[in-house]
């Protein structure tokens, strides 16, 4: 009996844990279950389907949780679903998962799906974002090209960003309209 006290009293604290962390993230966590009505129900979302084990994505995790502290309150959710422990839902047959780190911008009025193939930097996310006429961010990318600047190699380009382009120039892009 104190056996099974003493796990159910760690399984708690271990949950209180984990919710108390992802209260205070910007970025949203989605599974299966909620992605079809969720996306659906926002104006416009910027999502990231990642894989626990991916470096890229591992790397990317901090420059997505300050894209979601630089777009709270605009009606850009940024979000994220863990393509490993979560099918990718097959009525979004426009979504083509083929690879990490794959980032996509749906806009749910109409479910347009458009899939991120530029630099992982914020600049070029935030301007990926407002790519959408669904949404303008008022963010200062002045500011956030000085950032971005301090991090840069003495050539000017940023190590992650670098070997982000490659790997996903090793990768063929599928078209994300559905087939015919």
């Amino acid at each position: 009996m104190k056996g099974s006290a003493v796990r159910f009293m760690l399984s708690a604290v271990a949950m209180f844990a984990v919710a108390a962390a992802v209260a205070g993230s910007h970025v949203k966590v989605l599974t299966t279950d909620m992605f079809k009505e969720w996306t659906a129900s926002q104006s416009l979302a910027l999502v990231e389907f990642y894989a626990p084990w991916c470096g890229h994505c591992k790397n990317l995790a901090p420059m997505h949780e300050k894209l979601g502290q630089l777009v709270k309150g605009s009606g850009v959710v940024i979000a994220k679903m863990d393509a490993i422990a979560n099918d990718v839902p097959p009525s979004e047959s426009a979504l083509q998962i083929d690879g990490f780190l794959n980032i996509v911008r749906i806009r749910g009025e109409d479910n347009s799906i458009i899939e991120y193939k530029g630099k992982r930097s914020l600049e070029s996310l935030l301007e990926f974002i407002e790519g959408s006429a669904a949404a303008k961010v008022a963010i200062d990318l002045n500011k956030l090209k000085e950032e971005d600047s301090d991090e840069e190699d003495n050539d000017g380009e940023d190590e992650d960003e670098a070997e982000f382009e490659d790997s996903k120039a090793d990768k063929p892009v599928k078209d994300n309209k559905p087939a015919k």
